[in-house]
């Protein structure tokens, strides 16, 4: 009852006007929260700090005074003096003037005391609140710090992904390429040396082509001489016709059909050549190209798993890195749960 009569007596004095919390006028919401009250200049104490709280501490009111002097009463009177007639009278008597200059004095040193009080707690409320604004700074800051260092962290992995998938890629290009040169380099030999072996046989036929009218010569061998008188005997009888006899060898016609049949036997046995020649050639061309078509299906195979496993790759460090997130507490707001270490 006596702190709730001096604040309430400080509180209509003229002189703690400006130690107000708050006026009257304002609305209940702002009569119930008053650190919400606007920044202005009549809310403060005029050193900068922030505005004061509703209701007082217990210590607004000095322990060195008692609760009468407080009160600038003494027995019920306004006047601040004893009761007329010793105290034992219920007649009143108008106060002295050094009981009035007493009572000023002690309410003066009650009002200094709790404006002194006022001060001391708004001061540790302003302390309070610039701990709570630096607090707030530095978790800002350590959420700051922990971001960067998740975005620098994803970017990392992100680039060494990307860089493993282009090293995939040329190696993969390089390996084709080795490949195709490789193809082509067997396919020119090859067919290098199915022109190498088809020149030989060529050449082997256009000798024996060139043999062939001597081993027929040499079967029925002739002397000079006979030939000479053979030939002077039929210039000088030409009418007379010529009896072939089997001593005088084979008979022209015979040999001519001879030639004849060896000529065609040969071309037919190069045609038979020939035709085996192309058939084993549309074989090799058909294997080559199947081998060809087994090596780009097996190319785009590879490619395809390759894919397929950079994707793996990618989803496992898209995971691992969730999971790296979530176990260091990520930047849910949860604020005490991941806590960082030295704090509060």
């Amino acid at each position: 009852r006596d702190v709730s009569s001096v604040l309430r007596s400080l509180h209509a004095s003229p002189a703690f006007a400006r130690h107000r919390p708050f006026p009257r006028d304002l609305p209940a919401s702002s009569r119930l929260f008053p650190r919400f009250l606007p920044d202005a200049g009549v809310y403060k104490s005029g050193n900068g700090e922030p505005p004061r709280r509703w209701p007082l501490p217990s210590t607004a009111v000095s322990s060195t005074s008692s609760p009468a002097a407080a009160c600038g009463t003494r027995g019920g009177t306004r006047g601040g003096g004893p009761p007329a007639g010793g105290g034992s009278s219920g007649v009143l008597r108008p106060a002295s003037a050094a009981e009035e200059a007493a009572a000023a004095a002690a309410w003066q040193e009650q009002q200094c005391d709790t404006v002194a009080a006022f001060d001391a707690s708004t001061g540790q409320e302003a302390r309070r609140r610039r701990y709570r604004e630096e607090m707030e700074q530095r978790w800002a800051d350590e959420r700051r710090r922990q971001r960067d260092e998740r975005q620098a962290l994803f970017r990392e992995r992100r680039d060494s992904i990307e860089h493993r998938r282009r090293e995939s890629i040329e190696l993969q290009q390089q390996v084709t390429a080795e490949e195709r040169r490789q193809r082509e380099a067997a396919l020119t030999a090859l067919w290098g040396r199915r022109a190498e072996q088809l020149a030989a046989e060529a050449d082997a036929f256009a000798a024996a082509m060139m043999e062939a009218p001597t081993d027929v010569e040499e079967e029925a061998p002739m002397e000079e001489e006979e030939a000479e008188a053979e030939e002077t005997e039929v210039e000088d009888d030409d009418d007379d016709e010529f009896d072939w006899s089997d001593d005088d060898g084979p008979h022209p016609d015979e040999t001519a059909d001879q030639q004849r049949a060896l000529v065609e036997s040969f071309e037919s046995e190069k045609k038979l050549q020939d035709d085996a020649r192309a058939r084993e050639e549309a074989h090799i061309r058909r294997a080559i190209e199947l081998s060809l078509q087994a090596a780009q299906q097996g190319t785009a195979e590879d490619a395809r798993r390759e894919r397929h496993r950079l994707a793996n790759a990618a989803r496992k460090e898209r995971r691992r890195a969730q999971e790296e997130l979530r176990r260091r507490g990520g930047d849910d707001g949860a604020g005490p749960s991941n806590a960082p270490p030295g704090g509060q």
